[in-house]
């Protein structure tokens, strides 16, 4: 029994590990479709660190020997907005287990920001 369950383990942190490209680890689910800064949200639900390709291609057309140019392909993020409404409420029922992420420059600031404004603390008082 404890074989298998040994097995199951090691599949399940294998799988966790080899959802992005290039054998990166994930940094854990997409929330709605948004991830920490640095990361991007995948096909498949998960939240893979964002990589710039860089390729050496020889120029051949250069006057001077063995010339090398470097082409790199660049990335671009969302932007988000944060607007609260008038009504202060959380977006998700497990607010208070992740209090300690409410403060600003945390992983997931935003997401709590976005998500969880009464229990963070973000409800604007009119």
């Amino acid at each position: 029994m404890r074989i298998i369950s040994i097995i199951a383990i090691l599949n399940i942190v294998f799988v966790e590990a080899s959802v992005c490209p290039d054998a990166q680890t994930a940094a854990g689910p997409c929330f709605e479709g948004e991830c920490i800064d640095g990361y991007t949200c995948t096909n498949g639900g998960y939240c893979c660190p964002i990589v710039e390709r860089v390729a050496a291609v020889l120029d051949s057309s250069s006057s001077s020997d063995d010339v090398i140019r470097l082409h790199t392909k660049t990335t671009t993020r969302k932007k988000f907005t944060l607007t609260l409404p008038v009504d202060c409420k959380d977006g998700a029922v497990n607010c208070g287990m992740f209090t300690g992420y409410c403060r600003p420059g945390t992983e997931y600031s935003s997401c709590m920001q976005t998500h969880c404004r009464k229990t963070c603390g973000y409800c604007v008082q009119g």
